[in-house]
Order: structure tokens, then sequence, then C-alpha cells
């Protein structure tokens, strides 16, 4: 028989027992959107986390200078991190970081900033950081080489210091000296805080600033990638215990952070949520399969005459067999479908939701993002639902027998 025929059939014998369909779709329908709900929060939850770290490089390790064994503390220069650079492969970027031992006044005309964070860096930090700019530039490295007396400021010194007047060009006192603002920072990932509130000066310009010699404790790396970033901590780890006299074993000598390492945890993690999440939604979409089963059963039995009577027209057990599965999976398919079409809408409607009460994208949850893989698997694992919920009624209606069937009232 072709496949329109089946079609039909099946049209006719949902038809016929309409209420029953819809009632028993509706738990197929509300598992799938559950599902839905379920998987693209998952999804906005990963990426919202992930978008606290969009304002440091994924692959990228952070590195502090502590104490040798004779108590003397552990310092780097710009030297030693450009022979550095060249020496070990895979780095792409080198930065020192330097910050003033007390606090730093920072005003602007009769505004003032007490909680600002001055910090000295290398013309390279906004690639290690992946800072995004809002208006004028970065650091360059001539500012770096020529001590220059400019500034980058994050996004909450300019809104509180200079509020609507655009900065680029403006001078600000940092600590009694006047520098020119060249650059402000774009209000992004909430883990910037600490930018956001910072004034960035070349590095050489705050050692003679702040009166500091050439050196400091922390510096930062940025990889190119496919880098293996535990690879090249240990490399840099081994050769600084060279160039700095100290135990690579000491581990108090040395302090690193490494986000690739991080990076891969949070990939694990959810991994094993999203798998978590896959889980429930299954088990919900199971319930609503037993329902579509008990249907089936029911059906099978109020047409047992109907069966018989195919039976003896000739009708063979593998007919009998893809009419009931038909039915089966047609149930399943169609109130998945649209249960599925629902989910996507009601994401929609959550991210205008979101949107409004979060227009800056500061929470940890992020837009909800149901994927067009996650569809196909689920809609794949609807045929399969309804395939399994059809057999036990298609194995009772192939064990008819067509004499019993017709002496059936």
């Amino acid at each position: 028989m072709s496949a329109l025929y089946y079609v039909e059939e099946v049209y006719q014998n949902l038809r016929q027992h309409k209420l029953r369909s819809v009632l028993t779709g509706f738990g197929v329908a509300w598992g799938i959107f559950i599902l839905v709900i379920l998987l693209g929060a998952g999804e906005g939850f990963y990426h919202g986390t992930f978008r606290k770290f969009a304002g440091y490089a994924k692959n990228s390790v952070w590195f502090w200078g502590g104490q040798r064994v004779s108590g003397h503390r552990v310092l780097f220069s710009a030297p030693l991190l450009d022979k550095m650079q060249h020496k070990i492969e895979g780095i792409q970027y080198a930065t020192l970081v330097a910050r003033p031992y007390g606090p730093v006044l920072v005003s602007y005309l009769e505004e003032e900033y007490n909680q600002a964070a001055v910090q000295g860096v290398g013309a390279s930090y906004a690639q290690v950081s992946q800072l995004v700019l809002q208006r004028g530039r970065f650091l360059s490295e001539r500012d770096e080489t020529n001590a220059r007396l400019v500034c980058v400021v994050g996004y909450d010194i300019q809104r509180i210091l200079f509020k609507k007047k655009d900065p680029i060009g403006q001078f600000l006192s940092v600590g009694g000296m006047y520098f020119q603002v060249v650059g402000t920072l774009a209000k992004d990932a909430a883990t910037n805080r600490r930018e956001q509130k910072s004034v960035f000066i070349p590095f050489h310009t705050f050692c003679e600033t702040f009166n500091q010699s050439a050196e400091c404790d922390e510096f930062r790396l940025a990889l190119y990638p496919g880098a293996m970033a535990q690879t090249i901590e240990q490399e840099v780890r081994a050769y600084l215990a060279r160039q700095l006299r100290f135990e690579q074993s000491n581990e108090k000598a040395l302090y690193a952070f490494n986000f690739g390492k991080e990076t891969e945890k949070f990939n694990a993690l959810f991994h094993g949520i999203r798998l978590f999440l896959w889980a429930v939604g299954v088990c919900l979409l199971l319930s609503g399969v037993v329902g579509v089963g008990n249907m089936m059963l029911v059906q099978v039995k109020d047409r047992t005459q109907e069966i018989g009577i195919r039976r003896v027209l000739g009708a063979s057990a593998r007919e009998i067999l893809v009419m009931i599965l038909s039915e089966s999976i047609f149930i399943s398919l169609t109130a998945g479908i649209v249960g599925m079409v629902a989910g996507v809408g009601a994401i929609y409607l959550l991210n205008r939701v979101l949107d409004y009460m979060d227009p800056t994208q500061s929470l940890l949850m992020a837009h909800l993002v149901f994927k067009l893989s996650s569809a196909v698997v689920a809609l794949l694992l609807l045929i399969i639902a309804g395939a399994v919920a059809g057999i036990m009624p298609a194995k009772r209606a192939i064990n008819i027998l067509p004499i019993n069937a017709l002496n059936t009232e």
C-alpha cells in the first residue's frame, strides 16, 4: 500500500477519536515544551556565564611573583618578558601590570573619584584582556617607549567624572599629574568591573610618575589559538626559575592563573548540566509517550472487529503493524512539533522580557537559545518514542484472531 493510503487511514482513525487523541497528544507536547525551555535556559546560562569572562582571553595565563626561599621577592621586567616571548613558542602577547602602593586620587575639574584603580600596562594589555573601546584608542608602543602622559579610562570613570562630555582630548589629574585621555572603555562584561574603574597609563610612564622601579610582580600572557596553556605555563615556570634563580618546584615563588584550564572546567561542568537537562526532558517526554501507548491499546480494543475484518479481507500482519505504528508515530510527532513551536515562541517572549529587565545584559542568564541540532535530536526522539509506544498495541492487534474479532460485540 502507498504512503498516501496510510496517511488517509491515520487521519480518519484519529478523527473518530478526536478528543482522546488531543488529550493524549497534550502530554507529549507538554514534555517537548518543557524540554525546549530547559535546553534554552541551559544554553542561556552557559553563554551568560562565559560572557562574564568576555573581557579576558580564553587562552591566557596570568602570573604573580611570590618570594624565594631567601625571602626576596620575585619581580619581572620588560626585557625579561621580551626574551621569554621569543624563547617560548605559543606566546602571542605579553604585558607587565603595575599598580601603585597606595591610593591615588583621580580628578577632573572639581569632580573627584576615590575608587579609581590606576594601572601601568604595556601596549598589548588590550589584546590580553580583550578590552572593548567605546571611543578613541588604546595605549601604543610609542606611548610606552616615550613615556607619554596619556591614559585610557574605564566606563565608570568616564560616566562619573566627565558625565555627558566627550573625554577624548581632556586632561585628567592622576595623583597630581595631568594625563591626556586618548581612549575610553565600552560598557561590556561585568567581570571587567575593575577595568571599568581603572585608569590605564603606559608602564614606563607609571614608573616615572610614582617613582617605582622598572620591575613589578605581575605579568599576563595571551597565547596563540591552539596553544596548550598548561604546557606553556610549565615552560614559563621553568624559564623564569632559571633566569631569576629560584627553585622550579617552589610554588610560593611563582603563582599562576590559567584561564584555559578554568575554561575546560566550565565546559565540563556545563556538559554535565546539559546531560542532566536532557535526562529531565526525556523523562517528561516518556510520561507523555506512556499516555500514547495506553491510548493505542484502548483504540486496538475498540477496533477489534475492524481489525478482524481487515484480516479476513486479506490484510497481512505487516499492514496491521504499520497501521498501528503510523498512528502512534503521527500522534507523537504532531504533538511534539506543536510543543516545540510553543517552546520556541516562549523562548522568544522570555528573551524580550530579559531585554526589558536587563538591557545591559549584566545577569548570568543571557538570551535563551534552542539550537537546531537539539531540534533534530528531539524530533528523532519523538519518532522513536512514537514507535516504541505503538509496539505493544501493534503486537496485540496482530495476535487478534479473525474469528474471535468477528464475534466481538
